[in-house]
């Protein structure tokens, strides 16, 4: 299994590969782990008090020395509900205070796909059901990829279920991987364009514009809150919409 798996659910990489040593071999003692896993003796003492405190690890004495155990991994699913509840008493207090600062104007930068996935994500749940946004699609050659491809159709099957409209413009050469990105779904308008400038990468949302650059390998994604640019970006938009075709 995977360490990475455990990482995106909040365990460190020693803690996650401790945590999967433990779990695949049962009891062991800390030198066991230290040679399984390759850590310094004192990243594996300090990882395991860690584990044991979030009560995902315990230990058992025979004789004199501790032998460490995987707790089920049902204790671990327990772990990360007992956050999202924590999370969730604590998310009307957070929302008070980033609503003190929604008329400002901000920039902000997110790197890689995780950086991606949370701005859709952003952009889905603050979008409600007949709401439409507007995008310019990026790089046709990197829509057509795999994990792109991947990532927006699970993207637009969630936005299709919410009832959230959008309308995107692409080039004539795109028409392929976005025919296919979103075959199937409702709520959807696409129309393109033959040798026009496209501000491509391009999401336009309430007073928000997302410009994502995924010229290298890992995509970087630009956000920008201000009313006069999405009011300049929608205009633009309705301008190429106009002179499109579906």
């Amino acid at each position: 299994m995977d360490a990475e798996i455990l990482e995106e659910y909040g365990l460190s990489n020693s803690e996650a590969r401790v945590y999967l040593i433990l779990l695949e071999n049962g009891q062991q003692k800390s030198g066991e782990i230290i040679r399984e896993s390759g850590l310094q003796s004192s990243s594996v003492y300090n990882t395991l008090s860690a584990l044991m405190q979030k009560g995902i690890v315990s230990y058992v004495m025979e004789g004199k020395v501790k032998l460490f155990q995987a707790e089920k991994p049902e204790t671990f699913l327990a772990l990360l509900e007992e956050k999202g509840r924590k999370f969730r008493e604590m998310l009307p207090k957070l929302q008070r205070v980033e609503g003190r600062r929604q008329n400002m104007k901000t920039a902000k930068v997110y790197e890689g796909l995780g950086g991606l996935k949370t701005v859709y994500e952003n952009v889905l749940s603050e979008m409600q059901k007949g709401e439409e946004y507007f995008f310019f699609q990026f790089a046709a050659e990197k829509i057509a990829e795999k994990r792109a491809m991947l990532f927006y159709r699970t993207y637009h099957s969630r936005r299709d279920a919410k009832g959230v409209r959008v309308r995107g413009l692409a080039t004539v050469e795109a028409k392929p991987p976005m025919r296919e990105i979103f075959e199937g779904f409702k709520h959807v308008k696409l129309r393109y364009v033959n040798g026009s400038f496209l501000p491509t990468g391009t999401v336009i949302y309430h007073d928000k514009v997302v410009v994502i650059d995924w010229e290298a390998k890992e995509p970087t994604c630009f956000l920008i809150q201000s009313k006069t640019v999405a009011e300049s970006y929608k205009e633009l938009f309705e301008e190429k919409w106009k002179v499109a075709r579906a």
